[in-house]
């Protein structure tokens, strides 16, 4: 992709994303801020979304954030 597009931004979104994303950056040659992983962006805000309907409020009045691996390499 990078010699067709070589001015591409990379965005991985499938797990394992740290490892896709580091493997990624390494054989396209890009730029580190070229490539960007969703890390865990995704499950915090799937944890905000719960949050706040639970407690029956909006979304974004809900602040938490998920740090760390998931999925079978977490242990």
């Amino acid at each position: 992709l990078v010699k067709y597009s070589p001015e591409a931004i990379f965005i991985i979104a499938s797990n394992p994303v740290d490892i896709l994303t580091y493997v990624t950056w390494k054989i396209s040659g890009l730029p580190k801020h070229r490539v960007i992983g969703s890390g865990t962006n995704l499950d915090s805000a799937r944890f905000r979304y719960l949050l706040s309907e639970k407690l029956s409020v909006a979304a974004t009045s809900c602040h938490g954030y998920i740090i760390g691996e998931h999925g079978d390499s977490s242990g």
